[in-house]
């Protein structure tokens, strides 16, 4: 993905903005996650349970330091009914705290804020007929959601969200091995890992998920779907070493909200049917 490192901004961001938006993750469970604030999402997540329950898992496994992996955006620009209130997403991340604190990192078209209302700096990312590179971190102190450039169609970026036990900070990474853009120091020092295509239509209006792809058919490889837990890296697949993979869909529903996997679970796309 195409964007601007921001190095300057520090490396810590501190904001005093009250949360006021939905949790990005909703625990609904049924045929249509967005009975709940106009969400739709195809993704999976680390869970306590291998159940297919469709939407997110109320029960999500926390015992993971990290996540990495390719994320390539769509190869199509997205019209959105209303783009200062609905918005597309691709991201991964990591929430904590029952899903109520996360960081997230990714592409993003149209808005992203606490008060769409009021897209002040720190607290919104607006974007209008392009894609750009977000980090967003919001907890019960505050919030911050960052817009890194203009994302091209089409393109990869390798990325990844992880715990640093020297620092006992979280820190988000733009790119795989380029200087952390974010970090917290106040979370747990585990959490729950996703990576997820979602999208939001506050408008009422009709909107679909675009094709996004997440890691690549080499398991081995940064550009995989990885979790860091106690022996390091590993394969974000069926068979991970603590716990279970769940997908969330919304194949039922109408439109269909559909995960394709390629090899696993390690690498896969979202997509609209």
């Amino acid at each position: 993905m195409g964007y601007v490192l921001r190095r300057e901004l520090l490396a810590v961001v501190t904001a005093a903005v009250l949360v006021g938006s939905q949790p990005t993750m909703v625990s609904a469970i049924g045929s249509n996650c967005g009975s709940l604030a106009g969400y739709h999402y195809a993704g999976q997540i680390t869970s306590h349970t291998d159940g297919f329950t469709h939407c997110a898992v109320s029960n999500g496994y926390f015992g993971w330091a990290g996540v990495n992996g390719q994320i390539t955006t769509p190869s199509q620009n997205i019209s959105l009914p209303d783009f200062t209130i609905d918005h597309t997403l691709g991201w991964i991340g990591a929430q904590f705290n029952s899903d109520l604190t996360w960081f997230q990192t990714g592409w993003f078209t149209g808005t992203i804020a606490a008060d769409t209302a009021n897209c002040t700096f720190l607290s919104c990312v607006r974007r209008n007929g392009s894609y750009g590179r977000y980090v967003e971190n919001i907890s019960p102190s505050g919030i911050s959601i960052l817009d890194y450039g203009t994302v091209a169609l089409g393109s990869s970026t390798t990325s990844r969200v992880v715990y640093n036990g020297s620092s006992g900070c979280w820190e988000v990474w733009l790119t795989y091995s380029g200087g952390y853009v974010q970090l917290d120091c106040n979370e747990p020092t585990s959490g729950e890992m996703v990576a997820t295509s979602e999208m939001l239509s506050n408008s009422g209006g009709f909107v679909t998920l675009p094709t996004a792809k997440f890691g690549t058919s080499n398991p081995n490889t940064n550009q995989a779907l990885r979790l860091l837990g106690a022996n390091g890296f590993e394969p974000w697949d069926t068979v991970l070493l603590a716990w279970y993979t769940e997908r969330f869909d919304e194949r039922f529903s109408t439109p269909k909200y559909v995960v394709s996997h390629f090899n696993a679970w390690y690498y896969f796309k979202a997509y609209s049917q």
